[in-house]
């Protein structure tokens, strides 16, 4: 199907069900499956774990002003309209885990339609259905509709400003500039990384001098926007004292690209070839497969140009962002990105299956594509429907100990665990006397040695019997910590039981006498 012919389905059919019987009832089934996966999900109780117990702190602990004015603790940050949104449905809905993800949940259920109606504008019937089956079965596309983060609203924010501006470029009207305006300046407010959706698809719009006058008035309304929004929330979070560790941190994964041109072309392609693989933006089994649908996407926009580019155009945004240690472009902050990103893998191939004639090894190259990236993605989904993996079980662990404590035990918990065991310990039945008394220890903070460690654990020698709660191993320590303090335990006592959850180990040691 030509360009042409894609952009007059779309004038006729705004929200994308495509006209043929066939593919309709594939797509439906597919937005269908992809909404029942995301609700699934959430209904399946899981604890919060440590990023979305730092978040869930400020959120519940704080009020609405000092919440959106003030920096959110522990190296957090989060946009304003996320803040705002996930305060009313704590009070108004209560503090449980289904209640701080249900934000999250709406986002992630609203981004199908969203996508439904964006590949509409840029794809075939054939190529609606295959974008859509890699948004709804995609992995981290379902788990972040299911965590107190905001990624998933950076990617219905990014999806509503994408679809905003193709319908700007197909009706160059003042009804669709004052929408382009509207979603624009809401996506500002939700997103972080919105900037970048909305500076792309504008400058492209402008240089192709589309709707120029409009996009100068409209563009100045986001600029207002986006002052308002950096000097009473942005700066705000820009302050906190977790900016160093947070630019530490994403630089130690490799999230900035470089300044020099030949390390920045590299560093790109295994940047694009990292998001394909990692667990946080698209955990493809088989990324290689994603990156040839990629790079042929890319020439078939390039060659095509007009619309189809406006998909592209936050990418050279973002990577000038990173390249100044704005935004890290990298795990799951390039979520936002991956339905950009998959649906550039299905210009790729639509073109390979539709433009080659009788040309059999073409199609078989589409279909493996296709298949290589589909299929994986659909097992693990569909595997995890009833029984969604967790990621630190820590309030089923704490409840597990709970029910074997003795009046007289010792709690040592790891670095990481504090935070849980503060946030869950009531819930999980702690003895009163055990909750706040120096029962309760802590290992050491950042920079601890392994001599520290074994310091530390050497205290309880002949204290009868030690908890030893490990959560969430720290990975910027030089050494495994978890592993140095459970040798430095097994030095001083022996294990009389254990129990292991998903990102939590809990061992009961006898420390009397060794």
């Amino acid at each position: 199907m030509t360009a042409a012919q894609v952009q007059d389905q779309s004038s006729s059919n705004a929200w994308g069900i495509p006209r043929s019987k066939f593919f309709r009832w594939i797509t439906v089934v597919i937005l269908l499956a992809g909404a029942i996966l995301r609700v699934a999900r959430w209904i399946h109780p899981r604890s919060l774990w440590l990023d979305e117990i730092y978040l869930a702190h400020s959120v519940i602990g704080r009020s609405l002003h000092d919440l959106l004015f003030k920096p959110l603790d522990d190296w957090q940050a989060a946009p304003p309209g996320f803040l705002l949104l996930e305060h009313f449905c704590a009070a108004a809905l209560g503090t449980s885990e289904r209640s701080l993800r249900l934000v999250s949940l709406i986002f992630g259920l609203g981004s199908l339609p969203l996508m439904l109606a964006v590949s509409r504008r840029v794809l075939s019937d054939g190529g609606v259905a295959l974008a859509m089956g890699f948004c709804s079965f995609l992995g981290p596309l379902i788990y972040f509709s299911n965590e107190v983060k905001p990624y998933a609203c950076d990617v219905a924010a990014s999806l509503g400003i994408l679809l905003a501006m193709l319908e700007w470029w197909d009706r160059p009207r003042l009804h669709s500039a004052l929408v382009a305006a509207g979603v624009g300046v809401a996506g500002i407010f939700l997103s972080f990384p919105a900037i970048f959706v909305l500076a792309g698809t504008a400058i492209w719009l402008l240089l192709r001098r589309r709707a120029a006058r409009q996009v100068m008035w409209v563009g100045g309304i986001w600029l207002a926007a986006m002052a308002v929004d950096y000097f009473l929330f942005l700066r705000v979070s820009m302050r906190g004292e977790g900016r160093p560790h947070v630019i530490y941190f994403w630089q130690a994964r490799n999230a900035f690209m470089p300044q020099d041109p030949w390390p920045a072309i590299q560093w790109i392609f295994s940047d694009l070839v990292e998001i394909a693989r990692n667990p946080g933006a698209m955990w493809l089994d088989y990324p290689d497969a994603a990156i040839i649908g990629l790079i042929v996407g890319i020439a078939v926009m390039a060659q095509r140009g007009g619309k189809l580019l406006l998909v592209l155009a936050p990418l050279p945004v973002v990577l000038i962002a990173s390249e100044e240690k704005l935004y890290p472009f990298a795990d799951r902050l390039a979520l936002f990105f991956v339905p950009m990103y998959l649906l550039i893998i299905a210009v790729g191939i639509e073109s390979f299956w539709s433009n080659v004639g009788v040309n059999w090894a073409a199609k078989a190259a589409a279909a493996a594509i296709a298949g290589f990236i589909f299929l994986p993605s659909a097992r693990h989904a569909l595997g995890y429907l009833a029984e969604p993996p967790g990621r630190e079980e820590s309030l089923s662990a704490y409840r597990w100990a709970a029910q074997r404590m003795h009046k007289g035990d010792l709690i040592f918990l790891s670095r990481f665990a504090e935070p849980s065991f503060d946030y869950y310990q009531s819930e999980a039945g702690w003895p009163a006397t055990m909750a706040h008394s120096a029962a309760v220890h802590f290992q050491g903070g950042p920079g601890l040695q392994p001599a520290d460690a074994f310091s530390d654990v050497r205290t309880f020698a002949g204290r009868g019997r030690v908890w030893l709660i490990q959560i969430h191993p720290d990975d910027t320590e030089s050494f495994d910590t978890e592993a140095i303090t459970k040798i430095a335990f097994d030095q001083i006592g022996t294990v009389e039981t254990s129990h292991f959850e998903p990102g939590v180990k809990v061992y009961l040691y006898n420390c009397a006498k060794r």
